[in-house]
């Protein structure tokens, strides 16, 4: 008897389908080729399970389920998100626990994944390597208590990581922090910061590969990448560097990086600039002066990137222009800008015609600038390396 010949497709695609599987995780684990085993969305969701309460040494709310509406948008397309709900948030402090500090991953020696601690899964199978689950590198082993920091972009570093970490320190005050040897330099300035904006003694704790932790201190991670809680906003709002005197508008330059990039930004920055806009290349800068520089500024514009989540340093913002280059787009800065008390304004720049885009956002930026009772211009002082 012949099966069908679509029958046939499906039994080859399901044999080809287990063959990966199986291949996959005899050469990297078995987390990998799916979702890990014990996955745990929440941990008071779980908290039936005697294996994972035993890890449990405290816990308390950091916040409840709300709502929360971005006043201010809605003019703007139905693909920018408007309102987030949030669930229920806590704190954790967590006991005998192992930690990836390249993904921020926290899981117990039984297998059980906090979800919590990255966010979502959507980061456990496509931001970080989840490989790191399973262990790599050279194993250390700290009696805590820990924060786990994260190695990852700077966007996700800075909006969900460091007020994590501002959480934590409120909580419980001294802390060791867990970072990745081959962490960026602003992963550890980050860590600085926050610790001596709290008043508490840096004190990392550096891995290659994966930790065991005796005791390790968590801030529930939000889910939805690219939402930022109120009270997230409030605690990076405590990082902020006293302004030096004056407001002025700054360009986020990615003349200088590869990615979301356009080739006839050079064009823009020559405009910008002879409207007295400081144009700045932020990943060249530390976070400090990052942080410093960002706090006089009253208008923020540029290319939709990282680089754009340090309006979060601004004592005195009032517009944030968003540049989206052909193909990109990202509500993620919208809502921080009106979190912010800012006017948020995009331009689309159009494969056909980038050209007339530019001159759409100068124009724009020359109207702001026009209407400002502070215009936009050099403060007295040096300027900062990165900025032209």
């Amino acid at each position: 008897m012949r099966l069908p010949r679509g029958s046939v497709k499906r039994v080859l695609a399901k044999v080809t389908y287990r063959m990966h599987r199986v291949l996959s995780r005899m050469l990297l684990g078995k987390v990998a080729g799916g979702l890990p085993d014990g996955l745990v969305r929440s941990i008071p969701e779980r908290a039936w399970d005697p294996a994972l309460a035993e890890h449990v040494a405290e816990s308390e709310r950091l916040s409840r389920g709300h709502v929360e509406h971005y006043s201010g948008l809605d003019e703007l397309p139905e693909w920018f998100r408007k309102q987030c709900s949030y669930g229920d948030r806590y704190l954790y402090e967590l006991t005998d626990v192992v930690a990836s500090p390249h993904t921020g991953v926290i899981w117990t020696p039984q297998g059980h994944v906090l979800v919590e601690s990255v966010g979502s899964v959507q980061r456990l199978l496509g931001w970080g390597s989840v490989v790191d689950i399973a262990g790599s590198g050279s194993m250390v082993h700290t009696s805590g208590p820990v924060f786990v920091a994260g190695n990852t972009g700077y966007y996700h570093f800075i909006a969900e990581v460091l007020p994590s970490l501002c959480h934590v320190l409120r909580w419980k005050g001294s802390i060791q922090v867990l970072v990745a040897s081959e962490a960026p330099e602003y992963v550890r300035d980050g860590v600085e910061l926050a610790c001596a904006k709290a008043g508490v003694p840096l004190a990392l704790v550096e891995s290659s590969g994966t930790a065991t932790v005796g005791v390790v201190r968590l801030a529930a991670f939000e889910p939805l990448s690219g939402f930022v809680p109120e009270a997230d906003v409030t605690a990076l709002s405590r990082l902020r560097s006293p302004s030096t005197g004056g407001a002025y508008a700054v360009y986020v330059s990615r003349a200088r990086t590869k990615r979301r990039g356009i080739r006839e930004e050079g064009e823009l920055e020559d405009m910008l600039r002879s409207l007295g806009v400081r144009v700045v290349y932020a990943e060249t800068m530390p976070l400090k002066e990052q942080v410093e520089l960002f706090a006089g500024a009253s208008v923020v514009v540029g290319m939709h990137g990282a680089g754009l989540v340090n309006m979060l340093w601004s004592k005195v913002l009032q517009d944030v222009v968003e540049v989206f280059p052909p193909g990109v787009v990202n509500d993620c800065y919208a809502r921080l800008s009106v979190q912010l008390g800012a006017r948020y304004q995009c331009v689309t720049l159009r494969g056909e015609d980038v050209s007339h885009g530019l001159r759409l956002v100068s124009d724009l930026m020359a109207k702001i600038i026009g209407v400002s009772e502070d215009p936009a211009g050099p403060t007295p002082g040096p300027v900062p390396e990165g900025v032209s």
